[in-house]
């Protein structure tokens, strides 16, 4: 079985596969716009290294999958980064719920025209509206909603989900990996093809 350790950072991923003392590595171009493309570009060079058939038949006898970045790091370094929209509660477009009246990170990391304040009881054609205005203005990542009553309704997850992929921005690739994957919120990610949901 396969270890597979990878990291995508700001120009190349680099993979290393590992087996008790054997050790391959592999090396793909980024994709800054969908960072799967380039984990899934790493894992396929990485079964024709090792003789696999297709990425499917490697990723049966791959018992974990590190997968870390750089790439968050050097855009807080750097100040720099896609365009991101942020849905909040009506009132608190420039605390972001902190203690100071205007949150250290507006006109740094996030513009003021890029946030949108929602009252109390908005409904799913609001949060539409607003992530389409959001992705209208120029916003390239999909709204995230930072609201006191958090959404409990899917059809507003799909429905911005759909926006974000409009012909503005790339459809993201489909996986054909049937095994359930499990994320961990630790750093770096870890996610096992053999662990359940």
């Amino acid at each position: 079985m396969w270890i597979v350790d990878i990291d995508v950072g700001g120009t190349l991923t680099d993979g290393i596969f590992t087996s008790g003392e054997q050790v391959f590595s592999a090396k793909v171009d980024t994709t800054p716009h969908d960072l799967t493309v380039c984990l899934f570009d790493c894992l396929a060079q990485g079964a024709e290294k090792l003789g696999f058939a297709d990425t499917p038949a490697f990723l049966e006898h791959i018992d974990l999958i590190r997968w870390s970045t750089t790439i968050t790091s050097n855009v807080l370094a750097e100040l720099r980064g896609p365009r991101i929209g942020l849905l909040v509660s009506k009132n608190h477009e420039k605390d972001l719920y902190g203690a100071d009246p205007r949150s250290s990170i507006l006109n740094r990391l996030l513009a003021d025209k890029d946030i949108i304040g929602l009252n109390g009881a908005f409904d799913a054609a609001q949060v539409t509206n607003a992530a389409r205005a959001l992705l209208e203005g120029g916003v390239r990542s999909k709204p995230k909603t930072s609201c006191a009553n958090p959404l409990n309704m899917p059809e507003l997850s799909s429905s911005a989900t759909s926006m974000a992929a409009s012909p503005a921005s790339p459809r993201p690739k489909q996986s054909t990996q049937s095994n359930p994957v499990r994320f961990s919120a630790s750093k770096p990610a870890f996610f096992s093809p053999s662990s359940t949901a």
